[in-house]
């Protein structure tokens, strides 16, 4: 069941990303003078390309964003209960955005289309890159 509703998240967060335009995502902000986006952009920026899909409900008020590598955000995706079956990162020292927020898991049966079992509260985990591209991202139900 947990895997199930893993896979379901990704599988909303993919279709969230191929209709939100040009490179499937929302056009990030305009990053500063070193091309990095602000921790308050990137929330903002991760909120609102969530928000494209009404069937995705977040709880605004426990959004953080922390900047590590993204070997760093994978494994303690993996402590919080995330997939262990992630492709490892080309760059695992990369550096990132960890963007976590509480929210309603949603489940997709099928071939990605949308029916809806029970939902779970949960917490989104979203790897974003420090130029502003969401690259990954799951829900774990608590």
């Amino acid at each position: 069941m947990r895997m199930t509703i893993l896979v379901a998240g990704l599988l909303a967060l993919l279709t969230l990303a191929i209709g939100c335009g040009q490179g499937g995502q929302l056009a990030p902000p305009t990053p500063s003078a070193e091309g990095e986006l602000a921790r308050e952009q990137v929330i903002e920026h991760a909120l609102a390309s969530l928000s494209r899909d009404p069937e995705i409900h977040v709880d605004r008020s426990t959004t953080k964003a922390t900047r590590m590598t993204e070997s760093e955000a994978d494994e303690l995706i993996r402590q919080k209960g995330g997939p262990e079956g992630r492709r490892p990162s080309p760059e695992p020292d990369r550096p990132v955005w960890l963007v976590e927020f509480k929210g309603e898991c949603i489940d997709f049966r099928g071939f990605g289309l949308p029916t809806l079992r029970p939902r779970q509260v949960g917490t989104y985990f979203l790897i974003v890159s420090l130029d502003g591209r969401l690259t990954s991202g799951t829900c774990v139900p608590d």
